[in-house]
């Protein structure tokens, strides 16, 4: 076909959607169906449902046929006030149209919409997302606007050499805010249906993080003592968040918790809470479970920088070692 004699028809095919591959699915059928997730390749963003991706695609064709002089009228001023309106979950749709604009000859679509890109993306500490769009924008066609594409390429691998040389954690995936209306029983239904997704964990049991009650508590307890490695690092993280709002004495109490995993994270809190707080922990260098036991191990060993002495297996080195540390904590 000769696409000079078709201008219309030609952009219609330049702005068809592509295909883009999809990336791992996460285990969250426990929820009701319209719950967001967080984004497979962007977990700080919530995934949307293939309609509202068609609808994003849509939108932003629409503002590119405004942008190049096809789109007058209402109809074209609504499209560019629907594209400024754009937050950070249409990144990936923004990607998609950035690259179908490249492909075109016109070049203010690809130019607007880097702009747009690149002011959400510097925005982000999502590494995932950043390496994401990264990827992306490195399988856009060249040949027209390369200036454009080089630059927006340009600036996302120097901002995650910015977040790398900062130690920048990675923002926690994105949490529905209706997950507020779970009950703790409800919630734990849901782990124990999905209890090797970290990231439907992270959202739950950040839920509970947030809480103050008891029945949060116990199920970050189950969290905590997951047999699926991910999962349990969620799960000792946001235990560690609740216990550590907690009243002193509460914490205090919590040493001679039943569960290993609540005297693991009172540990860690009482050490946080600096030279007073911290004292009492050390007698759980001779606790009966040895998670226990190497968990305040290490945590006073980057704290002092040095290593004063394994609590080991025996009482005699348990004993040991409590000495030891406790002498350098109290000279501290």
């Amino acid at each position: 076909m000769n696409t000079n004699h078709a201008p219309q028809h030609f952009l219609f095919m330049l702005l068809t959607p592509a295909v883009f591959m999809a990336g791992p699915v996460s285990a969250w059928d426990s929820l009701p169906a319209d719950f967001r997730s967080p984004h497979p390749l962007a977990p700080s963003l919530p995934q949307l449902s293939d309609a509202e991706e068609d609808e994003l695609d849509a939108l932003i064709d629409r503002f590119m046929l405004f942008d190049i002089g096809k789109l007058p009228g209402p109809a074209g001023l609504k499209a560019q006030k629907d594209f400024d309106a754009l937050g950070p979950e249409a990144v990936p749709a923004l990607l998609r149209g950035f690259a179908r604009s490249a492909r075109l000859d016109h070049d203010c679509p690809v130019t607007v919409i880097a702009k747009k890109l690149r002011l959400a993306l510097l925005a982000t500490t999502d590494r995932k997302l950043l390496e994401f769009a990264r990827d992306e924008s490195e399988s856009v066609d060249l040949r027209k606007h390369r200036g454009v594409v080089t630059a927006l390429r340009v600036a996302i691998t120097t901002h995650l050499a910015r977040l790398d040389r900062a130690g920048t954690p990675q923002p926690p995936p994105y949490r529905d805010p209706r997950l507020a209306k779970l009950s703790a029983e409800e919630i734990r239904r849901r782990l124990a249906a999905n209890p090797s997704d970290p990231d439907l964990a992270h959202a739950l049991l950040g839920e509970l993080a947030s809480r103050d009650d008891q029945a949060a508590f116990e199920v970050l307890l189950i969290g905590a003592g997951s047999t699926y490695p991910n999962t349990r690092r969620v799960g000792r993280k946001h235990l560690f968040d609740w216990v550590s709002k907690r009243p002193r004495p509460e914490i205090n109490r919590l040493l001679s918790h039943e569960q290993s995993e609540a005297r693991r994270a009172a540990g860690l809190a009482l050490l946080a809470g600096g030279k007073a707080a911290g004292e009492p922990a050390l007698a759980l260098l001779k606790d009966p479970v040895p998670a226990v036991r190497e968990a305040i191990h290490a945590e006073l060993v980057r704290m002092a920088r040095k290593d004063l002495g394994a609590p080991g297996d025996t009482p005699e080195s348990q004993a040991r070692a409590a000495d030891a540390w406790k002498a350098w904590w109290m000279a501290r």
